[in-house]
């Protein structure tokens, strides 16, 4: 196997990675290993789906910790949605414009303001 020795590394990255591995129980080369594959292969994934490789990394690193990242996520949306229905209704007073009317009007405004700006760039 290959020896990989890396001069004039800096001491505070060091001191992070043995850290890390220290936290993952794992001896700074398995750490540095570990590292190294996890960034290559994301990097692999980065040219191909950027997309894609977010999702990967939020499952490599829910696998390493042994978590179920979907279930814990689920469940944090269903205790929001049920403090969400505690909160009491708002009465919305008539003749209150409609919200999509205000985003039109936004939309509307904002493209003003930038198509003078796109036509002098032109």
């Amino acid at each position: 196997m290959p020896a990989l020795q890396v001069r004039d590394f800096p001491e505070d990255l060091y001191d992070d990675l043995r850290a890390c591995a220290a936290a993952d129980d794992r001896s700074i080369s398995q750490q540095t290993v570990h590292v190294m594959r996890a960034y290559l292969s994301m990097r692999k994934r980065k040219q191909s789906d950027p997309l894609e490789s977010v999702v990967a990394i939020f499952d490599e690193q829910a696998e390493a910790a042994n978590i179920d990242p979907w279930a814990e996520r689920i469940a944090y949306r269903k205790a929001l949605f049920d403090e969400m229905d505690e909160l009491p209704l708002l009465d919305v007073p008539k003749g209150f414009p409609d919200s999509a009317d205000l985003v039109r009007e936004m939309r509307e405004e904002r493209m003003a303001a930038v198509e003078p700006k796109r036509s002098s760039a032109l």
